[in-house]
C-alpha cells in the first residue's frame, strides 16, 4: 500500500494508476506487487493504464508465474468509494479495482463481477522486511468476507506502525 500512497501523491492532481500482481487461490487474490502504470488521460477525473504498462505488467506476471490479479488508481480529491465513470469503465471480471483515495487517506477494493464493482474486504499482511519497507506488503483481496478476519473495506495510514515486526503493515481499520 505504501508504494501506492505514494504514486497516488507524486502524481497528484492526476489519477495515479497502476497493476496488481500476485496469486489466485480461490476467491482469494493476494497482491506482491504493485506496478506503476502511465494515465493515458491525465485527468483529474479519470483513468486509463495505457496499452504498454498493460502488456508488460501480464508478461511479466506470466514469466514469473503470477497472476494480474487487479488495478489501483487514485482519487486525488474524493473519497474511495467507486464512481459511475469507475463502475462503467471497469472491463476485467474477476479482478480487483483498489482505489486509494488522497482526500481522506483510505482505500477500498473492490470486485467486477462483469456487469459492476462490489464492494469486498481487503486485508494488509507483512512480514518483518516488508514492516521495515524492505519489501511491498501483500494484500489479501477477497470476495467472501469470511476469507478474512479484517471485514473492513476502509483503512488509514498509521505512520506509529511503519517499523514494527510484528505481522502487521502500517495500514489499519477505521472505526
Amino acid at each position: 500500500m505504501e508504494r501506492i500512497f505514494l504514486h497516488s501523491k507524486e502524481s497528484c492532481p492526476v489519477e495515479a494508476c497502476g497493476i496488481l500482481i500476485g496469486t489466485v487461490a480461490g476467491d482469494l487474490r493476494t497482491v506482491v506487487e504493485a506496478r506503476r502504470a502511465k494515465n493515458q488521460l491525465s485527468s483529474e477525473s479519470s483513468y486509463e493504464i495505457d496499452p504498454e504498462s498493460l502488456f508488460g505488467a501480464f508478461t511479466y506476471a506470466e514469466q514469473n508465474e503470477l497472476e494480474v490479479v487487479g488495478f489501483y488508481h487514485s482519487h486525488p480529491f474524493w473519497s474511495a468509494d467507486a464512481s459511475e465513470t469507475d463502475d462503467a469503465r471497469a472491463n476485467y471480471p474477476g479482478l480487483s479495482y483498489l482505489i486509494y483515495s488522497l482526500a481522506k487517506n483510505e482505500a477500498k477494493s473492490y470486485y467486477f463481477d462483469g456487469t459492476r464493482l462490489m464492494n469486498e474486504p481487503v486485508k494488509i499482511t507483512s512480514t518483518r522486511k516488508q514492516a521495515l519497507g524492505l519489501l511491498g506488503a501483500p494484500a489479501r483481496l477477497s470476495r467472501d468476507s469470511s476469507d478474512l478476519h479484517d471485514r473492513q473495506n476502509n483503512f488509514r495510514s498509521s505512520s506509529e506502525n511503519s517499523g514494527q515486526s510484528g505481522s502487521e503493515s502500517s495500514l489499519l481499520p477505521t472505526a
